[in-house]
């Protein structure tokens, strides 16, 4: 079984660690990001306690470690289909957010799933599926080839 749970595995990132007293564009970013997932925020491009409060809440809404550091597990909680294909392929027995992500473009292309961030049986149905409509093997992995053509047209 693949570590797709993101317990142990930290995506590969050129964004840099920020934490409270830091500045700049990256922070700008940052901030503008947390304002999509629902963060009060203002756009200033400091990391002050407010940042940090933001950055903390989501880290506890995605079930990382609550530490207020925007570390590379982070980044990836809150740019998933950017790292998502980092984790690939998934199949039977994967869980995490890696998954969560493809069942929810599944769900969206049609298919009848529940999405729990586990990839089962009926998960692994509904890709074989997907696989097929798509003249793609039915191998009912999410490997590159796979994903190129479930993905949204902004991931990268």
């Amino acid at each position: 079984m693949s570590d797709n749970t993101g317990a142990n595995h930290y995506p590969f990132t050129l964004e840099p660690t920020l934490q409270v007293g830091n500045a700049g564009a990256a922070v700008m970013k940052l901030q503008q990001i947390l304002i999509q997932h629902g963060a009060e925020l203002v756009i200033d491009g400091v990391f002050g306690s407010q940042t940090q409060f933001e950055v903390m809440t989501f880290q506890e809404s995605r079930q990382l470690p609550v530490n207020g550091i925007v570390d590379a597990e982070t980044w990836a909680a809150l740019q998933p289909l950017k790292y998502l294909v980092q984790r690939l392929p998934l199949k039977l027995g994967d869980r995490g957010w890696a998954v969560t992500e493809v069942q929810k473009r599944l769900v969206i292309q049609g298919a009848f799933l529940i999405v729990d961030g586990v990839f089962g049986f009926i998960t692994r149905a509904a890709v074989q599926v997907f696989q097929d409509d798509r003249g793609l093997p039915m191998t009912g992995e999410v490997d590159r080839a796979t994903w190129e053509v479930l993905k949204p047209p902004e991931a990268c």
